[in-house]
């Protein structure tokens, strides 16, 4: 009989012990999490917007309808985009806010890269006239359009190699915005 207790009280210990190696093994999960998201940057925004762009830190992201919003008010129209992002990157002085908006379709999106190049070309927008610049094969072959006007010296937009539906518009304040423009260019 004394056999029966000395199970019955084993019992409870190998319980005990299994709990207590659950419970440091949900810490120890929970210490990588914190230490790869804190430390070795494994996270990324909402909508994959990375966590930095050409050397600059994301300060502040939205997407959806919030973006929409942002980018429609921008503009002063609706431009039905399927879906959007605002993106704001920031370090020291610097700093670049990237638009994006999805069109049904990859003409769309060409469409409404070349009514803005038409609006603003038309004066009164208070940007200067655009101007096309080609950026080479590393980027994708971009064709980007460069003005000036206000909210910074340097905007530029163009339609994504990458997701042909997307239009991306940067406003960049940078004493290298080669930089920005080429790490925008290849990222969105």
């Amino acid at each position: 009989m004394s056999t029966g207790k000395a199970e019955a009280g084993r019992r409870p210990r190998k319980r005990a012990t299994l709990l207590q190696m659950s419970i440091v093994g949900l810490i120890l999960l929970v210490v990588a999490g914190s230490f790869g998201a804190n430390v070795l940057g494994w996270t990324r925004s909402r909508g994959g917007v990375p966590q930095e762009l050409g050397g600059l830190k994301l300060v502040n992201a939205v997407e959806g309808n919030e973006a929409l919003a942002e980018i429609n008010r921008l503009h002063g129209g609706d431009f039905s985009l399927k879906s959007g992002f605002v993106a704001r990157y920031a370090q020291g002085p610097e700093k670049v806010t990237v638009w994006g908006g999805a069109a049904s379709t990859s003409a769309e999106a060409a469409d409404l890269i070349q009514r803005m190049v038409n609006s603003i070309a038309g004066g009164g927008s208070g940007f200067s006239p655009p101007v096309k610049l080609s950026i080479p094969d590393g980027y994708h072959n971009h064709d980007v359009y460069q003005t000036s006007g206000p909210g910074g010296d340097r905007q530029f937009f163009y339609v994504s190699k990458l997701n042909p539906d997307r239009v991306v518009w940067l406003a960049i304040e940078s004493g290298d915005d080669g930089t920005i423009l080429g790490a925008a260019v290849k990222t969105f």
